[in-house]
């Protein structure tokens, strides 16, 4: 009787990433979404100049100062996975969050007379404008592996989701309660490269940068865009 030789399973090799990640952005806040918000505080110093904006009561007889916007672009926080089909690519999904933040004159619309004054006790206001939320389809190419640094590209799109403050044209709306965002969503597309560095068989390290471009729509506006470069670290676990 022949002896029967039992060989031991071959073990599964990792193929999937699961990585999260945060980082500054690296540029100004650009696109049309900004350009605009920036007309419209431009807009209300013009006003001011021009004796057609002033301070709401008690100090309306006070001079009105105006009061240039200052825009300041948040981070990225990111978290994904990556499922890898060969050795040079692999499919995966993420979800990731950026907004905007700015110091601005703060208006308001007094019911009394219909008119737009600036906020008498506070001017100037350090306020959130802008989320947006992502979800995309990733896709990576790895190019080599050199010991334990291991870089990659990757590409991606999807839905996004914008919220905060917007205007409509120069001026407080006249039909309108407030400035929020109404049903802002569109599409996100951009690319990234960066590096998965392992401390061990599976964890390590991920740098990445990103250029993210951001196109949406919402009740009070028929299309804007926002766009920035972020760098990104965090830890992966390859499993």
């Amino acid at each position: 009787m022949a002896n029967e030789s039992n060989s031991p399973a071959k073990e599964k090799e990792p193929d999937l990433f699961i990585y999260f990640t945060a980082g500054p952005n690296l540029s100004a806040p650009n696109g049309s979404f900004i350009r605009h918000e920036k007309l419209f505080d431009e807009t209300q110093n013009l006003m001011i100049m021009s004796g057609q904006l002033k301070n709401g009561a008690p100090f309306e007889n006070m001079p009105t100062i105006p009061k240039s916007a200052q825009y300041e672009a948040g981070g990225l926080f990111m978290m994904g996975f990556e499922q890898k089909l060969s050795k040079y690519l692999g499919l995966g999904s993420s979800l990731s969050v950026t907004n905007v933040w700015a110091k601005r004159l703060n208006l308001f619309r007094d019911p009394r007379d219909g008119n737009v004054y600036v906020f008498p006790y506070i001017r100037i206001k350090d306020d959130f404008v802008m989320a947006l939320s992502a979800l995309t389809a990733d896709v990576y190419f790895h190019f080599f592996e050199f010991n334990k640094f291991k870089p990659f590209m990757s590409f991606r799109t999807g839905p996004v989701f914008a919220s905060g403050n917007a205007h409509h044209g120069f001026t407080l709306a006249v039909d309108r309660e407030d400035e929020s965002i109404h049903n802002g969503r569109g599409i996100v597309y951009g690319s990234s490269l960066g590096s998965n560095i392992f401390f061990t068989p599976n964890f390590g390290l991920r740098p990445e940068i990103f250029y993210l471009r951001y196109d949406f729509q919402a009740d009070e506006f028929s299309n804007r865009s926002y766009y920035n470069v972020f760098l990104n670290i965090g830890f992966f676990g390859y499993f």
